[in-house]
């Protein structure tokens, strides 16, 4: 998304050329704030000044405050250190507990940092999201002790799973995700296809790492 490669100048050339939210948005979700913040960092550097915005705690993520771009020690730096253009985020990097609270609230709070029309607007307009870690942020139900559907029936969905599966829904499909684990097995592909609402008979792309994707695989 944020690298030299045509997807990722694609991204941001739309966001700032056409304006308004036709670019779309992208979601990075992570198991934890401590990898949101590197992961923030190395984007911050690659991505155009002012569309990264790291999310540490639940916050409105279509205010026009002063944008945390990632925690200095792990190379990130704020907004005001740009070139000066006020670019709008596009990109939002963060927990996926922390993203799913600012999208919904936690039930705690009187109403959800994010208001739902923007929230709504937001995931209709998501065109990545991407899991890193996914074995860590997904229920990988395993058959051990009882059958798939018997697992599923005391599910507690997680968060990723939550912002996931509503981005795809919003989006009819065409929001392009993308999961990156260490090994994928049958109940995590299993999973995948469950969050992203496929029929039992689908199942999402494997790419292995000395593997490429042509661009007619997208």
């Amino acid at each position: 998304i944020v690298g030299t490669a045509g997807r990722g100048q694609s991204f941001f050339a739309d966001s700032e050329n056409l304006g308004g939210d036709v670019g779309g948005y992208a979601f990075i979700l992570t198991p934890t704030r401590e990898l949101a913040a590197q992961v923030a960092g190395v984007a911050s550097v690659l991505a155009p000044p002012g569309t990264v915005r790291m999310v540490s705690r639940p916050t409105n993520l279509m205010s026009d405050g002063l944008r945390d771009r990632g925690e200095e020690k792990f190379g990130g730096r704020l907004e005001k250190e740009g070139d000066g253009r006020t670019s709008k985020a596009r990109l939002f990097v963060g927990s996926a507990k922390a993203i799913m609270h600012s999208l919904y609230g936690d039930g705690k709070m009187p109403a959800s940092p994010t208001t739902k029309p923007e929230a709504m607007k937001m995931l209709q307009n998501t065109r990545w999201v991407v899991l890193d870690e996914v074995d860590r942020l997904l229920s990988i139900q395993k058959t051990r002790g009882g059958t798939p559907a018997q697992a599923g029936k005391n599910r507690h969905e997680k968060p990723a799973a939550i912002v996931t599966s509503a981005a795809a829904r919003m989006t009819f499909g065409r929001v392009q995700v993308v999961a990156a684990s260490a090994t994928v097995g049958r109940s995590l592909k299993r999973e995948m296809s469950r969050v992203l609402g496929l029929s039992p008979q689908e199942s999402p792309q494997v790419v292995r790492a000395n593997e490429n994707l042509k661009d007619d695989d997208e």
